[in-house]
Formats: C-alpha cells, structure tokens, sequence
C-alpha cells in the first residue's frame, strides 16, 4: 500500500525482499522509468480503475523488473507485484542482439508508441 506522497505506508514479505532498503516508492526508479511509474499511478488515480505495467526498480545496484496490478482506493494506492525471472530479460536481451544484426532498420516503441531505441 502506498500513500499518495509515494511513502510505502505497508510491505508484505515478497516486497520486502525486493524493497527492504526503503520506504519510499518513487525513489527507486531512473529517467524513463520514474515517468513510467508516475503516469501508472496517475491514471489509476484518476480513472479509480485497475491498471497493470511493469517497472523497472535500481535497488542495491540491482535492476528488478516487477508486473504490476494496481487501484486507487481511499486516499491509498493498493499494489500487488510479481517480479521478472532473470530469463525474461536475458530473452529481452537476445532478442535485441538479433534485431541489431538484421539487414534493415528498426524502431523500438514504448506502450504510447515513444520511440525508444
């Protein structure tokens, strides 16, 4: 549960594993991410409906990619969170060496069709 301030006002155990070190949400993220992470609960904020993405936290000099569900309910952001098996990314990672081989051009596009590589 996270207050509207980005406090982590409760952790159960599988959070506290990954965000032991603090309490406070927002400052977990880098660039794009923390924009990512303030649009998601911007839009669970104001349409009070659930909303899923994944984000990327920077913990410990870790990356930790989570899938998140969440709803904003009296006054309160309620989060349920899944981390990313390393294999998730290490096929992110080789699929991206793939696309750089190929002969012609490409565009990575984020889920508002940024472009982002």
């Amino acid at each position: 549960m996270i207050q509207q301030d980005g406090t982590v006002q409760y952790k159960n155990e599988h959070a506290k594993e990954v965000m032991d070190q603090t309490q406070r949400f927002f400052a977990t993220f880098l660039g794009y991410e923390w924009r990512k992470a303030m649009d998601f609960f911007k839009k669970m904020y104001e349409t009070k409906d659930s909303e899923e993405v994944v984000l990327t936290h920077f913990l410990a000099g870790k990356e930790i990619r989570v899938f998140y569900r969440g709803a904003f309910q009296e006054d309160a952001f309620y989060l349920i969170g899944q981390v990313q098996s390393a294999t998730d990314g290490k096929n992110r990672e080789a699929t991206g060496r793939m696309m750089k081989s190929l002969p012609c051009g490409y565009v990575r596009v984020n889920e508002k069709l940024t472009i982002v590589e």
